[in-house]
């Protein structure tokens, strides 16, 4: 009777603790890699590393290597920093400060060179590590392939009128055979309007149902056809570490091209800010992704790892690649910017970043329907 009443109040816990162990977990494997890149970057130059910390607050487990370096987990696991010895600028520190600096220890006193090499190394940690995870899981399952299986048939759409289901594997489509949801996405688009076969499989058996498409906007102008379904589970292929290696840059550089891509859309415009997610949506899919398998979790901490690295370049002061831009008008300049353009910059890139994370959490709470139930209920 124990048992009975216990399995499912376990099943409910574990549903319950799910998307935010998840969202933990990602964070803490972004946070940590991000920050180790830095740190082995600054030890590699010669810096002193005075602590590395994965998340705030006391510490709950804390101690000192044989470089002097304090290693501690903080209570709230969300976050975490390297402090390397000297970071601030020697103009801006206080006199017993800057007393105090251990020459040829400090990242300040390093060439400008070595100090990009330390601000890039975060980024370049994070596209490295979406690398790795992809060779991994390669290795491990397989390539990936988006098979023809239906997994959603969307209402009112050509594909549900013509009595396709969930479950459906489809063959062939406008007399053209598709074995991946690719080819069949390209079919279809080049048949907006027109009434063709689709050939299927459903429990085992084959099935040809006319399917009159729809015809919606491209994306370059024109009309596109469109079928209404979703999905495409994923089947897994084996390969060799060579197949493996290439199919993991490819994959990679894919991300980064289709991030890169996204960003600039938003930055110029040309895509709806209500897309930009924070921290909740990132725990939300977090929470999904779990539930979908290791493989689709990997996935998707190796396509968070790029927005992260991406995201830290971009030349906003406080962030990477905030530093990056300072230090490239030192090297133009042959000195460093005068220190209250510095700091201004500083405050601006802090004001900035504010913004965008609230900007982020308020796009957040209106994607969980926040608002919406608000106005329903003072309505």
């Amino acid at each position: 009777m124990l048992a009975t009443l216990t399995a499912p109040l376990f099943a409910s816990l574990v549903t319950t603790l799910r998307t935010p162990l998840s969202f933990l977990l990602v964070i803490g494997i972004l946070v940590f890699v991000h920050e180790f890149g830095h740190y082995l970057a600054a030890r590699l130059v010669g810096c002193k590393i005075e602590a590395f910390a994965i998340g705030f607050g006391r510490p709950i487990v804390k101690w000192t290597d044989r470089t002097g370096t304090a290693w501690q987990i903080g209570w709230i696991p969300i976050g975490g920093y390297v402090r390397i010895h000297g970071f601030e600028r020697a103009d801006l520190m206080a006199p017993e400060d800057r007393a105090a600096l251990i020459p040829g220890r400090a990242y300040q006193n390093k060439p400008v060179a070595a100090r990009a090499l330390v601000a890039a190394a975060g980024p370049a940690a994070n596209f490295l590590l979406t690398f790795l995870l992809f060779l991994g899981l390669f290795l491990a399952v397989g390539l990936p392939r988006q098979t023809t299986q239906v997994l959603q048939v969307l209402p009112n759409h050509p594909a549900a009128a013509a009595g396709i289901a969930r479950g459906d594997i489809i063959t062939g489509i406008a007399g053209t055979p598709v074995t991946d949801f690719a080819a069949l996405q390209r079919v279809t688009s080049a048949h907006p309007g027109q009434t063709v076969p689709v050939r299927l499989t459903r429990a085992g058996k084959p099935l040809t149902l006319s399917v009159t498409l729809g015809a919606v906007p491209g994306p370059h102008g024109g009309k596109i056809g469109e079928l209404g379904i979703a999905g495409g589970a994923v089947a897994y292929r084996p390969t060799g570490p060579v197949g493996a290696v290439m199919a993991a840059a490819r994959q990679s550089w894919a991300v980064v091209a289709q991030t890169a891509h996204g960003l600039w859309q938003l930055v110029t415009g040309h895509a709806n800010p209500a897309d930009l997610g924070g921290a909740l949506r990132i725990a939300q899919l977090s929470g999904q992704e779990a539930r979908l398998g290791l493989a689709s979790f990997v996935s998707f901490i190796a396509i968070i790892s790029v927005n992260l690295g991406l995201l830290n370049l971009v030349p906003i002061p406080v962030l990477d690649g905030g530093h990056l831009f300072f230090l490239a008008l030192e090297a133009v300049r042959g000195r460093p910017v005068p220190p209250r353009y510095y700091e201004a910059g500083m405050r601006a890139g802090i004001g900035i970043v504010a913004v965008l994370l609230i900007f982020s959490a308020v796009n957040d709470l209106g994607h969980f329907g926040l608002f919406h139930w608000l106005r329903h209920a003072v309505g």
